[in-house]
């Protein structure tokens, strides 16, 4: 009787455990991936507002996006911030950071007013992006193949004159990515 017991114990935990190992394994159709997308400026100037400083950003550039490219399934705007990568000779007044599609549309458009770029360097500015905002974005991603962007820092009433430091945009998305 205990032999027979221990072969439908050991049979029916089998069989439990090949059912649910088959219902974990089809739930996970896709994975979410995160992608950080950092853009970099080096910005200086003998005059309170120079020119702006414009990077074309592609995410084949990535590669943790070249990785999945063949099976991502979306792209979705997550998060975007500010950081000062390197003060330079220190300088205060107003950034303006802009990212438009390739073809020049703007996504969005944010302006820091008066700050100290040294504020910046241990603790980023987190862009505030309307949902109209994200939602561009996020369409971008969904009604064009293009995968590129620009990106632009405007620097503006900066002093003391001349001046230089170097800065990022940092930009994340979610790729949701078929197994």
């Amino acid at each position: 009787m205990k032999k027979h017991l221990s072969k439908i114990v050991f049979i029916t935990a089998f069989s439990f455990g090949f059912i649910f190992q088959s219902c974990i394994l089809d739930a996970f159709d896709s994975i979410y991936i995160n992608l950080a997308i950092p853009v970099s400026f080096n910005v200086s100037g003998s005059t309170a507002t120079p020119s702006p400083v414009v990077r074309s950003v592609c995410l084949d550039t990535v590669s943790i996006y070249n990785k999945y490219k063949d099976r991502i399934e979306s792209i979705e705007y997550v998060i975007s911030s500010y950081r000062t990568t390197d003060v330079g000779t220190g300088a205060a007044g107003n950034l303006t950071l802009t990212l438009q599609e390739s073809s020049g549309t703007p996504l969005f458009s944010k302006t820091l007013t008066n700050v100290n770029i040294a504020n910046y360097t241990t603790t980023p500015y987190t862009l505030s992006l309307t949902s109209a905002e994200v939602t561009l974005i996020n369409n971008y991603f969904k009604l064009s193949s293009n995968r590129c962007f620009i990106a632009t820092l405007q620097a503006s009433n900066i002093s003391p004159v001349p001046f230089n430091f170097k800065g990022s945009l940092d930009i994340a998305f979610r790729m949701k990515v078929k197994l």
